[in-house]
């Protein structure tokens, strides 16, 4: 079946296509005006605003060296990412494998009702199909490559559990993978709970459990051209299987990872923007999902609730991109008492002090944050994102579990960033010489973020974690300005503490926010809704950073 956004048009003997995974174009004409081709950008399925940000086409027949102009219009309005030098990504098969930024600046029409940009391309070599990008693409068959790599290396090693499941497929039959990897250390011979519905590949035993250690869930691509949130999982992944690092090892020793690369396939299959086959935001559906119109949002949430009954996770980020906002942030929840909220934003502050790239000051933690309604959403609000409806569903129960979203912007960041070194470490029997890891400095001006950099930010978020918890064997904080983590905790605390200090506006504020809770979603969700608010009022704990986790080892139901 030909999707909206898989076209291929012949114009004066170039080959404009989208035929490939995650690819869009909708139609191409030539303006002799402006001598130029102008690129229409598929918009999602119906039902959904028509603009877009997603692009992805290629060019071949092009001479060698010939030069082309090309407007890309059906856009949506980004005039200040654009306004940052925000410039597509383009390759050239067979010479140029990798993506690269464009070298020139991109054009726009900030006025025009229908926003479009404009840029030229050449062609490097003869016989070169050049491909242009919104940003650098990650597909689901460059997901899936990029698995079966990892399932052959993590075969050859005996030091590792690693499982790869499918969790649920989606509405047009891919698969949602649930990665799970740890040491074997504390590994037990009982299983994950079945859960019904769930995990089609019955023949197949459910993931092992583990006895007395946390559990760190990470999903991502909910939104199909979010793809910086791919290149952050890559991150963690390749720190959590290198070898011979003491960080790892403690990671390992400590923490089970539950990963889910792909939240939406069929979204990225067929290059759209942020829906999926219905035209939904499944990001806003996390209360209350079906398995006939949401099935791997439902499969998440009925996973998710069952594995907090048998491990207790104590770490929930779910990863996205940002195009309005610059750099690398969080959005965390307004929780009920200082305590709390001191806890639920230290890990954010400890990401910043592994990744350069990571920008603790532009994090978010307000109640506001949690019932937001979008035009474009339909007038479904964030209490149906994973970060929210998550939280109130496990809160009761499990007060210390904490919730992220964690977003990426495609472009750059605020200001340039700066680590300390970490601490030193050798193989034993070999003198130290140096840090393990030397200290980031500050540039003198701002990169543009690649592939790398929300590796990294990956990365940090693994580093953080460490930290958190004081298990780090190489910790960047006897460096910092903090010097310890009863340090972190005493400036977040001075930083939270007003927050908490009730005036009449903020009294009126949170009387608006709780009536607005109680009207947000459709009449046939009232129910669920109801329930949610009602769970609010139960105050949740704290969390005692460095207490070793007791967990009673669970059966297979």
């Amino acid at each position: 079946m030909v999707e909206d956004g898989r076209r291929q048009v012949l114009l004066h003997g170039l080959v404009f296509a989208s035929t490939f995974d995650s690819g869009n174009l909708q139609t191409v004409v030539y303006d002799a005006g402006a001598s130029e081709y102008v690129v229409t950008a598929a918009p999602d399925p119906a039902r959904t605003p028509s603009p877009t940000t997603w692009f992805y086409f290629s060019i071949s027949n092009l001479a060698p060296h010939q030069s082309i102009a090309l407007r890309v219009r059906n856009l949506v309005r980004h005039v200040a990412l654009y306004d940052q030098d925000m410039r597509p990504v383009t390759r050239a098969l067979p010479s140029q494998r990798k993506w690269e930024r464009l070298h020139t600046s991109v054009g726009m029409t900030p006025s025009d009702p229908d926003f479009s940009i404009t840029f030229r391309l050449t062609a490097p070599m003869p016989g070169d199909v050049v491909y242009v990008a919104f940003t650098y693409p990650y597909a689901y068959a460059d997901l899936q490559r990029s698995l079966r790599r990892l399932d052959a290396d993590m075969a050859a090693r005996d030091d590792l559990y690693y499982c790869r499941e499918t969790l649920v497929t989606s509405l047009d039959g891919h698969n949602v993978d649930l990665l799970t990897l740890s040491s074997r250390r504390h590994l037990v011979d009982a299983c994950e709970p079945t859960v019904p519905e769930l995990f089609p590949e019955h023949d197949a035993p459910r993931s092992r459990l583990f006895q007395t250690k946390r559990v760190v869930v990470l999903t991502a691509r909910v939104h199909p051209a979010e793809t910086p949130s791919s290149y952050v999982v890559d991150g963690v992944l390749a720190f959590l299987v290198k070898r011979d690092d003491p960080r790892v090892v403690a990671l390992l020793d400590a923490f089970v990872f539950k990963i889910i690369p792909m939240l939406n396939p069929d979204g990225v299959v067929r290059g759209y923007y942020r829906h999926d086959t219905l035209g939904q935001n499944l990001n806003r559906y996390y209360d209350a999902p079906t398995l006939e119109a949401q099935p791997t949002i439902y499969g998440v949430r009925h996973w998710f609730l069952a594995l907090c009954d048998a491990e207790a996770p104590s770490v929930y980020v779910d990863l996205h991109a940002h195009a309005a906002k610059r750099g690398c942030f969080i959005y965390g929840n307004r929780l009920e008492s200082i305590d709390a909220q001191v806890a639920t934003q230290l890990f954010p502050k400890l990401v910043g002090l592994n990744s350069a790239h990571f920008e603790y000051d532009q994090c978010t933690f307000t109640a506001e944050n949690m019932v937001m309604v979008e035009k474009r959403d339909g007038g479904l609000s964030k209490q149906g994102c994973a970060r929210v409806a998550l939280h109130n569903a496990t809160k009761a129960a499990h007060p210390s579990l904490h919730f992220y979203t964690l977003e990426c912007n495609y472009n750059s960041g605020r200001k340039p960033g700066r680590v300390p070194p970490t601490g030193t470490w050798a193989p034993r029997g070999v003198k130290a010489s140096g840090p393990l890891s030397p200290e980031v400095a500050a540039r003198s001006y701002l990169p543009k973020y690649t592939p790398a950099a929300w590796a990294d930010v990956g990365k940090g978020l693994m580093l953080g974690l460490l930290d958190l918890y004081g298990l780090n064997p190489c910790s960047r904080l006897p460096q910092s300005s903090w010097r310890t983590l009863a340090g972190v905790v005493q400036e977040t605390r001075r930083q939270v503490a007003p927050t908490f200090i009730k005036t009449p506006a903020s009294a009126s504020a949170s009387s608006a926010i709780e009536k607005r809770k109680s009207s947000l979603r459709s009449s046939n969700q009232d129910e669920t809704l109801s329930t949610q608010v009602r769970a609010i009022k139960a105050a949740p704990g704290t969390v005692r950073l460095q207490k070793p986790l007791l967990r009673r080892q669970s059966t297979s139901k």
